[in-house]
């Protein structure tokens, strides 16, 4: 089948759980969640299947079946919305290009949107993630320092957001009309202007109406620097299968604590970690970026200089 479907591919950290919650979760926003949203399903068959197994065409199968399973009107859209099919940097893992190809084989006349971020806020938020996800590594590891020998990259690789080496992908393999860019600063400067571009692209005749709260909000830098050595103590079960209650005691107790620290701890003691996070962060890149964010802006269509993006 070549029904249009909606592929959100990421950026990690660009408001990916704020479209997850408040507007694919919910038909009458237009559209429709076959496989669970944050869909599990997608990592499985695009990231994690072996590619001698890979096989479109039952993919796509199952896709529609269980879309048709929802007994849904048939004008709302099908969506899968998972940030790792672009990558997940918090591990090392750069495999985007391999699934855009596989998305491409599964469902060649889908719409694509890919959520972008300014690159320093970025990056400081992927650190972030990287301690919540268990990270231990001190941060001039984990982003590197420019001196790596041959044949070793750091956890964190900068070329993974220059966003035009993934967008230019699947502008060539879906068509320039069918790429759709769409920067996170523009939901902190109007979240109904962000959901808009998501309706307009889709054609859903639907007009964003309510402003939701954020979503998976970061910690404090201090609370960060207090879990990454708690987590040299007390780690996630590798073969965890998502209930918090049979988490061992430890773990259950060092979340608990994280959270509560996050809670109580004033902001003025975060600032000073914080500096050293950012002044490290902007030592590393430079203005690397600053080509690649000059070629965005033309690819896109949007005013990145206005979002404070390096131009």
């Amino acid at each position: 089948m070549n029904r249009p479907v909606l592929l959100h591919v990421g950026f990690h950290k660009t408001g990916t759980t704020y479209l997850q919650d408040h507007v694919f979760d919910h038909p009458h926003r237009g559209f429709r969640s076959p496989w669970s949203v944050g869909s599990g399903e997608a990592v499985e068959h695009f990231v994690l299947t072996h590619p001698s197994r890979f096989c479109p065409q039952e993919i796509n199968q199952k896709f529609f079946a269980a879309s048709d399973a929802l007994n849904l009107d048939e004008k709302l859209m099908p969506v899968i919305s998972h940030e790792d099919l672009c990558g997940y940097p918090q591990a090392g893992r750069y495999y985007g290009s391999d699934a855009a190809k596989r998305l491409h084989d599964t469902f060649p006349d889908a719409r694509i949107l890919i959520g972008v971020r300014e690159q320093k806020a970025m990056l400081r938020s992927t650190w972030g993630q990287y301690i919540r996800s268990d990270g231990d590594r001190s941060i001039e590891e984990f982003f590197g320092n420019g001196a790596e020998r041959t044949g070793f990259r750091p956890i964190c690789r900068l070329d993974h957001f220059e966003y035009p080496l993934l967008v230019n992908q699947y502008i060539e393999l879906f068509g320039r009309d069918r790429v759709q860019v769409l920067p996170f600063e523009l939901l902190r400067l109007d979240p109904l202007a962000y959901e808009q571009t998501v309706h307009k692209f889709c054609d859903t005749k639907l007009n964003a109406e309510t402003v939701h709260s954020a979503s998976n909000v970061g910690f404090g830098a201090r609370t960060l620097s207090m879990q990454r050595k708690l987590n040299r103590v007390a780690k996630m079960p590798w073969l965890w299968d998502g209930d918090y209650n049979g988490l061992p005691l430890l773990t259950r107790a060092k979340l608990r604590t994280v959270r509560l620290l996050d809670r109580f701890i004033p902001k003025s003691w975060h600032e000073k970690e914080e500096k050293r996070i950012r002044d490290y962060i902007a030592s590393v890149t430079g203005n690397y970026f600053r080509e690649s964010n000059r070629e965005l802006a033309e690819i896109s269509g949007w005013d990145l200089a206005s979002f404070k993006y390096d131009l």
